[in-house]
């Protein structure tokens, strides 16, 4: 993104101290095609006793609030705290999914919600909490009806995407 998010990041930290595990902020998209920047912390691991998994439904849910907020219509999510916060991929993708299900049972401003996924591994567990739910996984995305209903494929204005960076 550059110098500005940098900018904007120091600003926000010399502002308001930071950003909670659980919460996110807003910036633009400096140097990147996208108009704005929703930088989300998850939690770090310590072995499911410390609250992670709901701090890390509530990263997600912040960030497809902000998303509403700022009238973004597109939203693309790595898979929060599983790299060096060292956060279990097979929980933290059955987590993101559900976070997502949840806010789109009363929400439906947005058109498109992109899960970019950095290796095979993660990308596989993403697949495997969709297969949990009954659904089948025939190519690289999925589209579910508008309102995220996990049930339901259809080619309608909902989407989900796994784009594997691999």
């Amino acid at each position: 993104g550059g110098p500005t998010i940098a900018e904007q990041c120091r600003q926000i930290r010399e502002r308001d101290g930071g950003c909670a595990p659980g919460s996110c902020v807003i910036t633009d998209g400096g140097n990147l095609k996208a108009k704005h920047i929703i930088h989300a912390v998850g939690p770090v691991w310590h072995g499911g006793r410390s609250g992670e998994d709901d701090t890390l439904k509530n990263a997600y849910t912040a960030c497809l609030k902000m998303a509403c907020q700022y009238e973004i219509k597109t939203i693309a999510f790595p898979s929060i705290s599983t790299g060096a916060y060292g956060f279990p991929v097979d929980r933290a993708a059955r987590l993101a999914l559900e976070a997502v299900n949840e806010f789109c049972q009363d929400n439906d401003y947005l058109d498109e919600i992109r899960f970019v996924l950095f290796d095979e591994k993660t990308f596989n567990k993403f697949k495997d909490a969709l297969e949990a739910w009954g659904l089948g996984f025939q190519t690289k995305w999925l589209v579910f009806e508008k309102g995220c209903q996990a049930d339901t494929v259809s080619q309608s204005s909902y989407r989900f995407y796994f784009d594997p960076v691999i």
